[in-house]
């Protein structure tokens, strides 16, 4: 074989073939995209990417009135400040135990063995 031309051989070992996982998951998100880009109508009236199962469509959204009420009621926004909350609330017990563990386990990381 010429050196001009070495880069043109072809491999003599079998390729892999891709039957990982992430092969399946990404098959399966390709199966999402599609029906992501199925149009806007079926993105307001079903739950994207909630069923379970391999096949079939999606979870079909029911009406509001179908839902509990404090499913609208719950609070989707920024983290709540301990500043902000009253001190008598339970909310505010959880937060500041919620704080102060996590600054302890900061302070675990970084002390030597």
């Amino acid at each position: 074989m010429s050196r001009s031309n070495w880069h043109k051989q072809k491999a003599t070992f079998p390729l892999p073939i891709m039957t990982s996982r992430a092969s399946m998951a990404a098959s399966r998100l390709g199966l999402r995209l599609a029906l992501h880009r199925k149009g806007p109508i079926l993105l307001t009236s079903h739950a994207m990417s909630a069923h379970i199962y391999k096949e079939g469509l999606p979870v079909a959204l029911k009406p509001d009135a179908e839902y509990p009420e404090w499913l609208f009621q719950m609070y989707f926004g920024p983290c709540k400040k301990l500043k902000g909350l009253d001190l008598e609330t339970p909310e505010y017990w959880r937060l500041l135990w919620r704080q102060t563990t996590q600054q302890w386990n900061k302070l675990c990381k970084t002390r030597p063995f």
